[in-house]
């Protein structure tokens, strides 16, 4: 299908060289060679490489017109085009909104950013819209559903190519709003800047955090600011307390409606009671650690004593945890309006004023919800908190909101129970300090025999958070006499992720600082010599925590393939750790 290319240039400010512009072009593309005749090649400057130095490659497989910030190097071969923009990022955005026919401005669009949290309750929020009878789409890491079809993402946030193209194909399939995640990137590299966003949503903002793109914190909260700038008036902001408010605060638009613990937060948590329950929809009973409680080291059964689960058995996965966060939230008494939702069909709300095209808005909220939660630990009730805000604020009732709830299951690798017998793992990406103490605060209130913790050190994020790192990871082993295992995850970490020297000793640095010798620690260069390592150490009733981001990505795979080797079973517990373990000093250090 052939694309008007006055149609695509509209809203774009360029200058012209070369033979005049043709009527229409086949396609739009950003790499030289995925070029085919008669395309428009759009020449992107990157971190590694400027795009005009393709160009020339693009005009041989055919391209007829070339989008560039720079003026011609030379002169043009006959026949081809050159357009000179500002920004070729910016005018990708514009080129890709155009080519789909702006389907952004059919959906109500929550975009939801921060540090962390991001994927969860983009997940969750998502869920809640379809519990209420929304016709949602999804833009995520884990996931993408178009309403057509669901995959797992490439980006946190695609290229505008890519994104259009999905909202185009929800639209079409008749829906009416989309979550998506809004990555630090995907702003500055002006990936959104077509959409027009009704609702934000900022989980959280802490520094430290993706350095490797950022070269300094203030860039990196620009870009979160920039985001919240994007908000009309007419929309909505839901801000985590705190830094993200003292930081991005300013930055905002639209109206503000704060979250978090704070006497001060429009949405607080007022508290989170940990409960032990049974399959879902059976009665919930005292966890044994009690809210504030740990359990470790001192003989305690393992957590699993109903019989969940077989000796051997493959990881179960997501949604079968037996336990559950019971929250306690008060509301606003009033949330801002939102702009309606455009769309050919508006959802049919499932409760009275579910959704803003009911026409209804907002219901009247009680002034203190409940809601259960089978996502574990303090930094996902905050998540929770986000999702279900965000939720009332586009007009769920919070009747269907308490339902739905805890129907959703932990997405992958967030306080994600792989295993509850002959021991419990779980598996997180955690990959930060404030994250770290959360999975560790999560494992101390799990009865347990003894506590291993395998972490993957993340590669590419700079010396000062894997300093931070090993020292908080030294202070939870500490507290909880917790056995550490490090890895480099040599093997299953690309280019972009791998960790350095640098990195590996900064961390071993804060392990050191934090108080544990080389002796207290054992290291490895592969996530299999790891995690092999760390099965070998198990017993009946012990509790793994496999923790870390792109390097503790495969673990679970690797833990399963491991376990069916070995043939499970559930083993007594024994003094002194399994036979033929050494702490030894020699593996301290694997040469990376």
């Amino acid at each position: 299908m052939a694309l008007d290319l006055p149609v695509l240039l509209q809203g774009l400010t360029f200058r012209v060289a070369g033979a005049p512009a043709p009527p229409q072009v086949a396609e739009i593309r950003t790499h030289s060679s995925r070029v085919q005749r008669g395309d428009l090649f759009v020449a992107i400057p990157g971190r590694r490489h400027n795009g005009v130095a393709f160009a020339g490659e693009a005009v041989r497989r055919g391209a007829r017109v070339i989008v560039a910030e720079q003026p011609p190097p030379g002169p043009l071969p006959p026949g081809v085009t050159w357009i000179q923009v500002p920004d070729a990022r910016a005018a990708l955005s514009r080129l890709a909104a155009n080519r789909y026919g702006h389907p952004a401005g059919r959906l109500l669009v929550v975009g939801i950013t921060g540090t962390t949290g991001k994927t969860t309750t983009a997940l969750l929020l998502h869920h809640l819209l379809k519990a209420a009878g929304w016709r949602a789409g999804l833009v995520g890491s884990l996931e993408v559903d178009t309403g057509r079809r669901r995959f797992t993402g490439r980006l946190t946030t695609p290229d505008p190519l890519e994104l259009h193209g999905y909202l185009r194909e929800m639209v079409t399939a008749g829906c009416t709003a989309v979550v998506m995640e809004v990555s630090s990137q995907g702003v500055d590299q002006r990936r959104v800047d077509d959409v027009p966003f009704a609702l934000g949503v900022v989980t959280n903002l802490a520094p430290l955090e993706h350095m490797e793109y950022h070269p300094t914190y203030d860039h990196y909260a620009a870009a979160k600011a920039r985001f919240v700038a994007m908000i009309p008036p007419h929309g909505g902001v839901l801000m985590h307390e705190g830094e993200a408010a003292a930081r991005l605060g300013p930055a905002a638009r639209a109206p503000v409606v704060h979250f978090g613990r704070g006497p001060r937060c429009a949405l607080r948590l007022l508290d989170e009671e940990p409960v032990a329950v049974g399959r879902l929809g059976e009665g919930a009973v005292p966890w044994p650690g009690g809210a504030d409680g740990r359990c470790g080291g001192d003989g305690h059964g393992a957590a699993a004593g109903d019989g969940v689960g077989t000796p051997g058995a493959a990881l179960h996965g997501a949604g079968s945890s037996p336990w559950m966060n019971r929250l306690r939230l008060a509301l606003p008494a009033m949330w801002p309006p939102l702009p309606a939702v455009r769309g050919p069909e508006p959802p049919r709300p499932a409760v009275h004023g579910s959704g803003p095209a009911s026409g209804h808005g907002p219901v009247p909220a009680p002034p203190v919800v409940g809601v259960d939660t089978r996502l574990l630990g303090s930094h996902h009730a905050l998540n929770v908190v986000a999702a279900v805000g965000a939720a009332l604020w586009l007009g769920i009732h919070p009747d269907l909101v308490a339902r739905a709830v805890p129907a959703f299951p932990a997405p992958p690798r967030r306080t994600e129970v792989l295993m509850q017998y002959p021991f419990t793992v779980i598996d997180d990406t955690a990959g930060r300090p404030d994250s770290l103490a959360a999975c560790f605060k999560v494992a101390s209130r799990i009865p347990h025999r003894r506590l291993v913790a395998v972490f993957a050190v993340r590669g590419r994020r700079g010396e000062a958070l894997n300093y931070a790192n090993g020292l908080q990871l030294a202070c939870e082993a500490r507290r909880l006499r917790a056995q550490l295992i490090i890895t480099a995850s040599l093997e299953v970490t690309g280019p972009d992720d791998a960790v350095q020297p640098a990195e590996w000793e900064a961390c071993l640095a804060g392990l050191e600082a934090g108080g544990l010798r080389s002796s207290d620690v054992e290291t490895h260069a592969r996530l299999d010599d790891a995690i092999a390592a760390a099965v070998a150490r198990l017993r009946e009733g012990d509790l793994l925590l496999l923790l870390g981001a792109q390097g503790m990505d495969p673990g679970a795979a690797v833990l399963q393939r491991i376990l069916a080797r070995t043939r499970v079973t559930p083993l007594p517990a024994r003094a002194g750790g399994p036979a033929g373990h050494a702490r030894s000093s020699a593996v301290a250090r694997p040469v990376l």
